[in-house]
């Protein structure tokens, strides 16, 4: 993971500067069961020394943050939420250049309906993956084809897939309901955003890998 640091909010600019003004919509739309131990966590930090915050709570930034990196960085509210929320499988991290195995992105979507209540999904399609074989879908491209896809499975319980920008090479991703969108519609595309709108985000707002593959399937 990457930390949001001033070269970073120069160049996303005023989007990032929105997010921290209405980083308690994300906190309280995703957090959920979790928002009491969250708040403890950031009140923490905001009165400890860093060294002493981050042993206290390395648990949460095992595999996520290095301690000497985690100290010498400038953090922020809307680092310690991601953290937070990637520690606790509320939100799933994925490099743009694929999956690691097979089913990666339908795993990590089956946990987040669990933590929203829905212990089994029986996914419609038997198979997503099979179609993949029938195109030529090269190195990257992979993934906004198959969360469009799986989208489209969502939509039958009436849930989507939305995405969190760090400005790195990384999709974030998590699940909300139609009805609790629908109360947090007015933030899209600043909060959190859809496959379509993210890749338009993407092409005007950041340059990194994931811009270059949209340019790639799009302008070719």
């Amino acid at each position: 993971m990457e930390y949001i640091n001033k070269e970073m909010i120069d160049f996303w600019g005023t989007q990032y500067e929105n997010i921290l003004q209405k980083i308690d919509i994300l906190e309280n739309l995703l957090l959920k069961k979790q928002l009491s131990e969250y708040l403890v966590y950031v009140q923490d930090f905001e009165k400890m020394e860093k060294a002493i915050f981050y042993n206290k709570y390395k648990n949460i930034f095992k595999n996520l943050y290095e301690k000497d990196d985690f100290i010498e960085n400038d953090i922020n509210r809307y680092d310690l939420f991601i953290i937070f929320a990637l520690k606790n499988k509320i939100v799933f991290q994925i490099d743009w250049s694929g999956e690691e195995y097979t089913g990666q992105v339908k795993k990590c979507v089956n946990q987040l309906l669990k933590n929203n209540g829905i212990e089994y999904f029986k996914w419609k399609q038997k198979n997503i993956l099979k179609e993949i074989t029938k195109l030529d879908i090269k190195r990257g491209e992979y993934l906004p084809w198959l969360f469009k896809n799986i989208n489209k499975e969502l939509e039958k319980i009436q849930y989507q897939i939305k995405f969190l920008d760090l400005v790195d090479d990384s999709y974030y991703y998590f699940v909300i309901s139609n009805d609790e969108y629908s109360k947090t519609k007015n933030y899209e595309n600043i909060l959190f955003f859809d496959m379509k709108n993210y890749e338009m985000f993407l092409l005007t707002k950041t340059m990194n890998s994931k811009l270059m593959l949209y340019l790639k399937i799009n302008l070719i």
